[in-house]
């Protein structure tokens, strides 16, 4: 059996996972919980396994030897994960407090689709986010088949010859930098270290839905009644929004296995029970493509407006130039039942929409 084959079987695999694993619970500020097992794994194997696709934001590193100097948080991520991308911010805080003390930070991009394991596609995202410190490329999954994981993000600590699991439960930033603090405390008994830097907040607990647009992923069928082949090129008509988080297509469209994309102008409307609203997705040519985005029916009202939404003559527009999340709506208290449209034009390539109640 040739390579190709085998990652083929392995990318099937993963995407099962995924579709199974697409509510994700999330404590404080979504990020997920570090629940720590007594699970414990020897990494002798680690320097066998190579960083083929390089590293960002460093030179590569020499992993077996600096586990034996530094505590090491291995953050396993892809840009298409809703919960990946909300870790950052906080890995960033952690990585510079803790930088004098012994707390190594390594992201591990381990992608979910073809289009993440372009090594440009990520360096955008580690512009656009400021990500600080060292990233490995996993192009081909294989620290991430290493270690066995199954889902997006994972968080491993590794304290010499030993890496202690968690689960994907959910986690607050102060839980977090506990464990962190308990271990460097155990590592280096003489270590002094300063305040925390996160306070204990009372636990908030979200859910992360994902819909995917693409049939080797798809969880949920699309509303509309034809039905998303690959390799064809569909027109779908919407006669009615009968079911709630459901995806909508209208227009022509082609689809393929992991997306589908816009051949003329079209629509993607989903209508959906949440507070807010991230969707993935790319242009297929060069210049960057304007979408119209609507939320029930008219333009995004000022306090709903996310990160991404541009004002342009009375419309709520997004400008899409990169392989990458978008933000339509914002992190509000708006929960409720709403339909989301986005107006597009030809090549425009939609990956999945993810929902935060």
């Amino acid at each position: 059996m040739n390579n190709k084959i085998i990652n083929r079987l392995k990318n099937l695999l993963r995407s099962a996972i995924a579709i199974i694993m697409t509510t994700h619970s999330y404590c404080y500020n979504g990020s997920p919980a570090l629940v720590l097992s007594n699970e414990k794994m020897t990494v002798s194997s680690i320097k066998q396994v190579p960083a083929q696709n390089g590293w960002l934001n460093s030179s590569p590193l020499n992993l077996s030897t600096l586990s034996n100097q530094e505590l090491i948080l291995f953050h396993f991520w892809t840009l298409s994960d809703v919960g990946s991308m909300r870790q950052i911010s906080m890995l960033n805080s952690l990585a510079s407090y803790y930088k004098q003390h012994h707390l190594k930070i390594i992201g591990v991009h381990s992608p979910r689709f073809e289009i993440e394991k372009k090594p440009e596609v990520v360096l955008d995202a580690v512009k656009k986010y400021h990500i600080s410190y060292p990233i490995l490329l996993d192009g081909d999954a294989q620290w991430w088949d290493e270690f066995g994981l199954e889902t997006w993000p994972t968080l491993l600590l590794q304290s010499r010859n030993t890496i202690i699991f968690e689960n994907e439960e959910g986690i607050d930033p102060y839980a977090l930098e506990l464990e962190i603090r308990r271990k460097l405390a155990k590592i280096y008994p003489k270590i002094i270290l300063p305040p925390f830097l996160y306070k204990k907040q009372p636990e908030e607990i979200k859910e992360v839905s994902t819909l995917f647009a693409g049939p080797d992923f798809m969880n949920t069928p699309f509303g509309n009644s034809q039905l998303p082949i690959p390799k064809k090129n569909i027109y779908f008509t919407v006669p009615s929004l009968s079911f709630a988080n459901k995806i909508y297509l209208e227009g022509q469209w082609f689809v393929h296995n992991e997306f589908i994309i816009s051949t003329g102008n079209g629509s993607i409307l989903v209508p959906y029970t949440a507070r807010s609203a991230m969707i993935f997705l790319k242009t297929d040519i060069e210049k960057p493509i304007m979408v119209e985005v609507y939320l029930d029916g008219k333009p995004i009202p000022p306090l709903w407006q996310g990160l991404d939404i541009q004002v342009l003559n009375g419309k709520t527009m997004m400008k899409v130039d990169q392989a990458r999340l978008y933000y339509p709506l914002s992190d509000t208290i708006f929960y409720g039942k709403h339909v989301i449209a986005f107006k597009v034009p030809a090549g425009l390539a939609f990956y999945l929409i993810s929902f935060e109640t």
